[in-house]
């Protein structure tokens, strides 16, 4: 979910992409590495990656759907409960309440993100270090041991607090 993407974490990412700091890890062989692929192409420069910042920026964030609870069944409710409340005691001081972002923060906004996107983003980030924004994960995530079943449950309540579309 890039729609409203901060502009500064989206223009630190797809530098981190064009450096081949961060690779691709969608579990898919046939397609790891095409974003770091796209970002190496030459006429990818400063200039074309701040164009897509501004450009994703811009773009309005999707609503949060305040009666979604009511709509899921009682496994899924559970699940996005406890979603919420992991997520509130340990993400929503940088991701804003609802992971919608907090204005002019470089922490992207979060809802509505893909379950298994973030699932893939939160593991790694538990087990590995980086720089900018990925050290800062790091830390967060290896204070808080956060099981994979927490993370499981961090991740369907992004994917799902904006509802189903």
């Amino acid at each position: 979910m890039i729609r409203g993407l901060n502009k500064q974490y989206f223009v630190e990412q797809l530098t981190k992409y064009k450096s081949g700091e961060r690779i691709q890890e969608n579990g898919d062989p046939d397609k790891s590495g095409e974003m770091n692929e796209l970002m190496a192409e030459p006429s990818i420069d400063d200039q074309v990656i701040n164009g897509l910042a501004e450009h994703y920026a811009s773009m309005e964030r999707l609503p949060l759907d305040e009666g979604l609870v009511g709509k899921l069944d009682k496994a899924d409710r559970e699940m996005f409960q406890g979603g919420r409340t992991l997520f509130d005691g340990t993400c929503m001081a940088c991701h804003g309440a609802q992971g919608i972002g907090i204005p002019q923060s470089p922490m992207p906004h979060l809802a509505g993100q893909i379950a298994l996107y973030t699932e893939k983003r939160l593991q790694f980030y538990a087990t590995q270090s980086g720089s900018g924004s990925a050290a800062i994960m790091t830390g967060i995530l290896k204070q808080a041991a956060l099981t994979d079943q927490d993370i499981k449950h961090i991740a369907f309540y992004l994917e799902n607090v904006v509802g189903k579309r």
